[in-house]
């Protein structure tokens, strides 16, 4: 019951939507291809935390396998290439 209310959706992409925000701001400023790679990185941990979150706590259970298996064979693919 507690992580219903500490961990919901809306907290998910706020955090992970001011992080990528000051990565790409600090990208930028310092004009580093490694800062905006990170930013990637953010997208795919936001994503797989989105589909755990859809799995266990919103009962989503399709959804979060989903968002889960499209994430991971995006991983799959930005590694190899």
């Amino acid at each position: 019951m507690k992580s219903k209310k500490i961990v919901n959706e809306k907290v998910i992409t706020e955090i992970s939507l001011y992080f990528l925000l000051i990565l790409m701001i600090l990208g930028w400023y310092f004009d580093s291809a490694f800062l905006y790679e990170i930013c990637t990185i953010v997208v795919f941990i936001s994503c797989i935390l989105h589909g755990i979150y859809d799995c266990l706590i919103a009962d989503k259970l399709k959804r979060g396998i989903i968002t889960l298996a499209i994430t991971l064979f995006f991983i799959i693919i930005f590694m190899f290439i």
